[in-house]
């Protein structure tokens, strides 16, 4: 089905971030599958940095949104993604070993974006996170409500923001995201730094 829409997959790092939302998204088929290739064209010999390469993948894992009113449903898809990620480091980079920055940060993002909520139940509307790409490895973070785009009386938008806008004040580096799960404050500069494993 993915290969009806080849646009979608240019092929190029410019695409990495288009975000995806599957509402009912099972064990993940439809969003490994998007992932995968959304990762394609990452790769290691391109960029030959590290803490680049990582970012890069965190990038393309951070456009991808998922709910499932079946709880068990979202730990496999969360468990599928990460392998999938974690399958091409280890097949595109397979001199470098991720950092545990790496690993920490993408669980961080999977637990934000995939959901588990109802989407047809109109009184839910789950809390996400949009993961800006900032300079250095960096993302600011922020918080809004899932928009369900069925509704006739709601804008097209994929996101809305919550009443008071939860934002980091200060970027984030990727290897922080599982120490702050919350919005940084201006006090939090060294979460815009590398942590040093």
């Amino acid at each position: 089905m993915l290969d009806l829409i080849p646009d979608m997959f240019p092929g190029t790092l410019a695409a990495v971030e288009l975000k995806f939302l599957e509402p009912a998204c099972g064990s993940g088929n439809f969003l490994v599958e998007v992932l995968r290739r959304k990762l394609e064209p990452i790769r290691f010999s391109g960029l030959a940095d590290p803490e680049l390469y990582e970012h890069w993948l965190v990038r393309a894992t951070a456009s991808v949104y998922g709910v499932d009113i079946c709880e068990e449903n979202v730990f496999q898809t969360r468990q599928r993604l990460l392998e999938a990620l974690h399958w091409h480091y280890f097949n595109d980079a397979d001199a470098c070993v991720p950092t545990p920055g790496f690993a920490s940060g993408a669980k961080a993002v999977l637990e934000t974006n995939i959901l588990h909520a109802d989407m047809l139940a109109r009184a839910v509307r789950p809390e996400v996170v949009e993961y800006r790409p900032g300079q250095n490895g960096t993302f600011t973070r922020e918080w809004s409500l899932l928009n369900d785009s069925t509704a006739p009386e709601v804008p097209p938008s994929l996101f809305d923001q919550v009443d008071e806008l939860k934002r980091d004040a200060v970027p984030i580096h990727y290897s922080w995201l599982a120490a702050y799960p919350g919005p940084t404050r201006p006090a939090d500069r060294a979460a815009s730094r590398a942590k040093v494993a």
